[in-house]
């Protein structure tokens, strides 16, 4: 249920389901190209986001955090699953029947060095989407593009700028505002802060959260350091193999996590306190992820994990709902 401004009623309103999502590439070989197997980046993936809440998809580089976010923003296909926006389904449909939609998904780029047209002022980017979805031109489009970029803490005098004018953090607020154009319900943060400054990092955190409150917005924030995300999440999803291993809420799974993949994460982040960094025993988790175009037939984390037994190797785990309310996959534990 929505407000009359389009808007979920209450912050606990469920706002994003995606259910059995998969996303498979082919693989092409020999010398007439022929598709002879698939790339599975997203294997089955169910999570939900509530209005206003902010969801980290945590977990190595390859394990299928950009995919999930790509294919919420219809940027590439499902090869099977549904994403329901609001209660309206916004996967596989066409380009041109997603056009309404757009305004209520948007994104935050990872790069904003390679996020904005070099060629044009910043306020023509930041605008763009405006005049295309709402007509908006001349001063009133001006108004609109000062008032965002003022939201985000720029001067609305910098409409007239050009990208290299400003510096990483300054153009990472200026993805923001072009993202905040449409006042959208859902924003994908995909590694947001990773290619800025660590003195930077936080003040586009506390940007994202002050924007959230004050907008009711609710992200998809797509992250592999932990540190960033204990900042800013509510819940944590933490992937492998394009597979959904744990969720729960964040203090949960920071502070007792169960399935031993998230537990390898959480013992790389490295202790302040250089006697306990070296007295600290990280559980082992040997050789590198297996290939996502033959994966294990069983639970995808089995080559890597310390307490494998034979059903593991036989039967993917289901995520299930445990008594403590957070969600696993894993037979053992």
């Amino acid at each position: 249920m929505t407000t009359p401004a389009g808007r979920p009623a209450r912050r606990d309103a469920l706002l994003l389901s995606v259910r059995g999502l998969k996303v498979y590439f082919p693989v092409r070989n020999g010398s007439l190209g022929s598709a002879s197997n698939s790339l599975r980046a997203v294997d089955d993936l169910n999570f939900d986001i509530a209005a206003g809440e902010t969801l980290a998809l945590v977990g190595e580089s390859g394990c299928g955090k950009s995919t999930t976010g790509n294919a919420i923003l219809g940027l590439v296909d499902r090869t099977a699953g549904r994403i329901l926006l609001d209660g309206r389904e916004i996967g596989g449909r066409s380009r041109e029947a997603r056009r309404p939609l757009c305004r209520d998904v948007q994104i935050i780029f990872q790069d904003p060095f390679s996020a904005l047209d070099p060629r044009r002022p910043v306020g023509e980017s930041v605008g763009e989407a405006l005049f295309l979805q709402d007509g908006l031109r001349g001063a009133a489009l001006s108004r609109r593009v000062g008032s965002l970029l003022e939201q985000v803490g720029l001067p609305a005098s910098g409409a007239a700028r050009y990208p290299d004018e400003f510096s990483g953090g300054q153009r990472q607020r200026l993805v923001i505002a072009r993202a905040l154009a449409l006042e959208p319900l859902l924003i994908v943060c995909d590694e947001p802060t990773s290619a800025l400054d660590v003195s930077i990092r936080s003040q586009i955190l506390n940007l994202l959260s002050d924007l959230q409150e004050r907008l009711g917005l609710a992200y998809l924030f797509i992250s592999h350091d932990l540190l960033t995300v204990r900042h800013v999440a509510d819940r944590i999803a933490v992937m492998y193999l394009g597979h959904i291993v744990e969720e729960g809420p964040l203090e949960q799974v920071f502070e007792a996590s169960r399935h031993p993949y998230t537990q390898a994460l959480l013992s790389a982040i490295p202790l302040p306190d250089p006697k306990q960094q070296r007295q600290r025993r990280a559980p082992p988790l040997p050789g590198d992820p297996p290939s996502s175009i033959a994966p294990p037939a069983g639970c995808p984390f089995v080559t890597r994990c310390p307490d494998a037994e034979p059903q593991c190797r036989r039967t993917p785990p289901p995520l299930t709902r445990r008594a403590d309310g957070r969600k696993l996959a894993c037979f053992v534990r």
